[in-house]
């Protein structure tokens, strides 16, 4: 949704591009690996060929659909092939705001607390022998 509130607006997709790009220079170097080195083989060049396969594809994937994405949300911050403006008065402008804002603070607050859980859980699994905690195994 494109707001006509005179603040300009950094566009985030075309740093999306950017990383994805960053990823999939980072699978060609994982594929190019074991050819460069002489011992690259003996020390995981497989498994950085397969990894690294699979890191350049899902990056290339991602770099298509973002680069797509930032041509696209060009138009708009242009002015280019906007088909509605809205016009809000500032107290109405700051409402919507602050409720989006207080939104996505608290979806942040909740993936902090779950990500937290789950590397909680990891660390047990890491540092306490599963067999003591489940007998079953």
């Amino acid at each position: 949704m494109y707001v006509d509130d005179g603040s300009p607006r950094k566009p985030r997709e075309p740093v999306k591009v950017a990383i994805t790009f960053v990823v999939l220079l980072l699978g060609l170097a994982m594929i190019a690996w074991p050819f460069l080195w002489d011992d690259g083989w003996a020390q995981g060049g497989g498994a950085s060929l397969l990894i690294g396969s699979v890191v350049f594809v899902f990056g290339l994937l991602l770099f298509l659909f973002y680069r797509g994405r930032a041509r696209v949300e060009r138009h708009p911050l242009k002015g280019e092939n906007v088909l509605a403006h809205w016009h809000y008065d500032p107290l109405t402008w700051e409402q919507i705001s602050q409720k989006e804002v207080a939104d996505l603070g608290m979806i942040k607050v909740a993936s902090g607390i779950l990500g937290g859980l789950f590397a909680l859980i990891g660390l047990i699994f890491v540092f306490v022998d599963p067999k003591k905690i489940f007998p079953c195994f």
